[in-house]
């Protein structure tokens, strides 16, 4: 539902053929539905007890409500709802003969994202360490401190951006924050690491584009299928 008093359909016509596949006494409580103010806008998906997750995959209106035809053919609607991120959960339930939405924001899925991120950076950070000579005890710790902090910071960023603004918000944050990153480990990289100065500076560089490039790959894949 939106709150501009527009219907996402020119017409009935268009929302029946549309919704072909759904009952057509159905679709007429949607489509006539209107308290003034909401109108139908959205998705009309199909609720079982198997199969009960509805997922609206790109921007939802700031201001919106869920209605549901039950199949006893009530109307029953949510309160209004207003938008506060782009990831968010929402648990639907019928109390009272009143649809109720509870946020119920997936911190473990959010969480097991993040770790996936952290570790793999970390991981292919190492590896092109390896190659640079970086074998010895003291430069596989100070990497893996280094990559900790430097890691935990870039993907708390990352994490928030994206819960808040989406994929595309996300990766601008991550390629901004990069650079400070690259900033921060060329010069603990600098003074710790054994060898010539620029060659610490390179490898900083590079073991962050790679990260950039497997984060960003990471991040698009956990976001569409996690």
């Amino acid at each position: 539902m939106i709150t501009d008093g527009n219907s996402r359909f020119a017409n009935l016509d268009e929302f029946k053929q549309y919704y072909s596949g759904y009952p057509e006494e159905v679709i007429d409580k949607f489509a006539n539905y209107s308290d003034g103010k909401y109108y139908f806008w959205g998705n009309l998906n199909k609720v079982t007890a198997e199969d009960n997750k509805i997922e609206w995959t790109y921007y939802a209106p700031d201001d919106f409500l869920v209605v549901m035809v039950t199949p006893e053919g009530k109307l029953i609607t949510s309160d209004p709802c207003q938008r506060s991120v782009i990831a968010g959960y929402y648990k639907a339930t019928i109390e009272d003969g009143k649809l109720v939405l509870k946020d119920n924001f997936n911190y473990g899925k959010e969480l097991l994202k993040f770790a996936g991120r952290v570790v793999a950076t970390i991981i292919i950070e190492l590896l092109i360490g390896l190659i640079f000579g970086y074998r010895d005890r003291d430069s596989v710790r100070t990497i893996v401190k280094t990559n900790v902090f430097t890691q935990i910071l870039l993907n708390v960023f990352v994490s928030l951006a994206d819960i808040l603004f989406g994929i595309l918000g996300a990766l601008f944050i991550m390629l901004r924050m990069e650079i400070v990153i690259f900033v921060i480990e060329g010069i603990i990289y600098g003074k710790k690491l054994t060898g010539h100065t620029w060659l610490a500076w390179l490898y900083s560089l590079i073991a962050n584009a790679a990260s950039f490039f497997l984060g960003t790959w990471l991040l698009t894949i956990m976001t569409a299928y996690m």
